[in-house]
């Protein structure tokens, strides 16, 4: 079967040169003097291999190759680029411009003849690919221009991609800015009337929250519910969750154009929902929807935004797992002190700020120090273990559970009142009570005292409701144990 080279050079000596040698080794060769005339006769000669100068009279080889390779069906004909010198940064920007290899023109022939042989026989073009070149439409118009627009092309997709780069690096740290920036940037190159993000945390969620865009329209809150159940059934290794799990946010909305609100979903003529994985467990996602008939995933930059969102929520993901592991007690796995004397605060000023009722409760083992003398401290490691997992099973979401100290574990319940409090304990009480532990083939019975305050009127801050919940958890313990007791005043 013949082989076809074709040569690009404006050396004439070094052309002739190569063209005797190549042809007493019957390669069927052809050549050019510039760009122009190269193109023209790659889509006429179809060449199984293209050996270019670097110096050439308009472009150098490296654009060239590039060029040739922005058409597909062009990008199986291997290069081989001959320089007067190659340093290590023209190594780097031939693998940029996807030329199979790159020497220098003093290179011995017999050490050249090597190279053609090893990329004929690595990139072979078969007939039915020369012949899809041959009748394929490509754009007929100058190399000089085509090499423009790419650059073009490559200015913005490095622009685009390093866009979503500083982004992360800016903003990795706050999930609210991120979403902003995200949905910022993708409005400039993506066309969408509504578009969802949603990042996944390494911590279990009180909500998952799915952030929407919606430009040049509003739509109605059933459509927005509508969308939010197809994006989260579509999202893959989720545990299982109720309606109640899941929430929306609209980060932007245009208010402009209530005359062309969406009222239903079928009004949508494109949509897209992208899960994102690593490692298996699900680190985010996202949604378009367009009331025009498109293929999002023409568009151009949709390899590097789908690898660059895949970092975004990676990166997300991660941190929220280093921010997780930094409030969290290892042994139980309960937010720990440092997240509660945040958490108390914060409440605490919010049910002042916007009156509602607020209740807390201390959890005290009873007889936690003879568990330890008398069994062993990992026996103790157990109960505090198994206590903590009665209580998660115990509250709702809204609750929070900390590991206050020692066999001590806190509980902030909102929007609760004291009589509620008071019997959301007791029949904690009861449920450890009853509880059989058993560990290293020894079972025993537990009991726990736990004292309950809430914002009276007459506190003035969280300390003060802490030292209220306290005062009840000792005296609790004082008179008998395996109680709920609440505080409310001096003689109370």
């Amino acid at each position: 079967m013949e082989r076809k080279i074709l040569l690009i050079d404006k050396d004439e000596f070094f052309i002739n040169f190569m063209q005797d040698r190549l042809q007493v080794e019957k390669f069927v060769v052809d050549v050019a003097k510039n760009t122009s005339e190269a193109y023209s006769k790659i889509l006429s000669f179809l060449p199984d291999l293209i050996i270019s100068a670097y110096d050439i009279e308009d472009i150098d080889g490296f654009q060239f190759c590039k060029t040739v390779k922005s058409h597909k069906i062009l990008s199986r004909i291997p290069f081989l680029v001959l320089a007067d010198k190659v340093k290590p940064v023209d190594k780097y920007w031939a693998e940029k411009c996807d030329v199979q290899e790159v020497l220098q023109k003093d290179t011995p022939y017999e050490e050249i003849r090597v190279v053609i042989d090893e990329l004929l026989n690595e990139y072979e073009m078969d007939e039915n690919t020369k012949e899809q070149i041959k009748n394929h439409p490509l754009i007929q118009d100058s190399v000089q221009n085509q090499a423009i627009k790419l650059m073009k092309s490559e200015i913005e997709k490095y622009t685009f991609l390093n866009a979503f780069r500083d982004m992360v690096n800016e903003y990795h740290t706050d999930e609210k800015a991120l979403i902003q920036n995200t949905f910022d940037l993708l409005s400039v190159f993506l066309e969408y009337d509504l578009a969802g993000i949603f990042f996944n945390h390494a911590q279990e969620a009180d909500k998952y929250l799915l952030h929407f865009d919606i430009k040049n329209c509003s739509v109605s809150s059933f459509v927005l519910e509508k969308v939010k159940r197809d994006f989260f059934a579509k999202m893959p290794n989720m545990k299982e969750f109720s309606i109640t799990s899941f929430g929306h946010d609209i980060v932007n909305e245009n208010h402009e154009n209530l005359d062309k609100r969406i009222i239903s979903a079928n009004e949508f003529q494109s949509s897209l929902i992208l899960p994102f994985e690593f490692e298996e467990k699900l680190i985010g996602g996202v949604c378009f929807y367009s009331k025009k008939e498109q293929n999002f995933m023409d568009f151009i930059f949709y390899d590097i935004m789908v690898h660059e969102l895949t970092s975004l929520f990676k990166t997300s993901y991660l941190f929220s797992g280093i921010e997780f592991l930094s409030v969290t007690d290892g042994l139980t796995g309960l937010s720990n002190r440092r997240q509660f004397d945040y958490s108390i605060n914060r409440e605490f000023n919010k049910s002042r700020k916007y009156p509602s009722d607020l209740c807390f409760a201390i959890l005290d083992i009873d007889h936690f120090k003879s568990v330890n003398d008398n069994y062993g401290h990992q026996y103790g490691d157990y109960v505090l273990k198994e206590v903590s997992s009665i209580i998660k099973n115990s509250f709702r979401r809204s609750d929070m559970i900390y590991r206050y100290g020692g066999e001590e574990i806190g509980i902030i319940m909102t929007e609760t009142t004291i009589p509620s409090a008071m019997t959301m304990m007791e029949r904690l009480r009861k449920k450890i009570e009853t509880h059989e532990f058993f560990f290293n083939g020894i079972q025993i019975s537990l009991t726990a005292s736990i004292g309950v305050s809430s914002n009276m009127d007459k506190l003035e801050d969280a300390h003060q409701m802490i030292e209220c919940a306290d005062k009840a958890l000792y005296k609790a313990k004082e008179t008998g144990r395996n109680q709920v007791l609440t505080y409310s005043g001096e003689d109370n």
